[in-house]
């Protein structure tokens, strides 16, 4: 994938505005081509010109939206008492904050890396092998649960009790 360096205003960097919200607000399905190219006041032709296909921009859109997330967690991490589910839940409040909850929560309708669940399973696969997908699952559902108007805090606590006391440094050796 290209790597897409904003230059605001531009008909690019407006399209991508645009669908950061409208796919943070509906998701990919209910999402039209015509009307991104509307609310960015460009042609239907200049979105397929610059990103291929509505799945191209939707690929650009949420891997940015996954690093910006993994950035604040990485933020998180980075604090010597941090637990995974601290750190998860640093996660949580960034995509609430950002809007971009559902966006996370519905399986990528491409085939793509998800950056974040590849982060995450790092971090957990370190203490124990094969606890990164069940911690990528509970991660999913947690923005599963937000996406549905769930209570932050509460999901919040819900995950940190799952996976609160999970270290996220290297492994000890032994």
């Amino acid at each position: 994938m290209n790597e897409w360096i904003p230059i605001p205003g531009t008909a690019k960097a407006r399209l991508v505005e645009v669908a950061l919200v409208a796919f943070g607000q509906h998701g990919y399905a209910d999402v039209a081509v015509g009307d991104l190219a509307e609310q960015a006041q460009v042609t239907v032709g200049a979105l397929y010109h610059h990103f291929g296909s509505k799945g191209g921009l939707y690929a650009l859109v949420r891997t940015e939206v996954e690093r910006r997330i993994r950035d604040r967690m990485e933020g998180a991490e980075a604090v010597p008492s941090a637990t995974l589910g601290i750190v998860l839940g640093v996660g949580l409040d960034a995509a609430r904050r950002q809007q971009v909850v559902r966006l996370l929560s519905e399986p990528s309708p491409i085939s793509r890396e998800d950056v974040l669940a590849q982060w995450i399973g790092v971090r957990a696969n370190r203490r124990q092998p094969a606890l990164g997908p069940l911690v990528v699952g509970a991660w999913q559902a947690a923005l599963a649960e937000l996406a549905r108007d769930a209570d932050l805090a509460a999901v919040r606590s819900a995950l940190a009790r799952l996976v609160g006391g999970i270290d996220v440094g290297p492994p000890e050796h032994s």
